[in-house]
C-alpha cells in the first residue's frame, strides 16, 4: 500500500502512462509549461485530476518528471 501524502516517484522503471510523473515529463519533452495534471487512467481517455485537487505528493511527482526531462521534441 503507498502512502498518499508521499511522492511515488520512478526511477528505474518508467511511470504509468497519465501519472503526474509520466504527465511531468511530457510536458518538458513538448516544451509545454509547467501545469501539474495527471489522468486516473490512460492519457486523454480518463479523467483529468488538475493542480487544484492534486496533493502536495502528486504535484511533487509531477515535478520530478518536468525537471528530470532531459530529452525535447525536435520539432524540425
Amino acid at each position: 500500500m503507498t502512502n498518499p501524502s508521499k511522492p511515488n516517484i520512478m526511477t528505474v522503471k518508467l511511470p504509468r502512462h497519465g501519472s503526474p510523473q509520466d504527465r511531468g515529463s511530457a510536458d518538458a519533452y513538448y516544451g509545454r509549461p509547467f501545469e501539474p495534471h495527471y489522468f486516473t487512467g490512460n492519457t486523454y481517455q480518463s479523467t483529468c485530476v488538475v493542480e487544484a485537487v492534486m496533493t502536495v505528493a502528486q504535484i511533487e511527482e509531477y515535478r520530478y518528471g518536468y525537471e528530470n526531462e532531459e530529452d525535447r521534441k525536435d520539432w524540425g
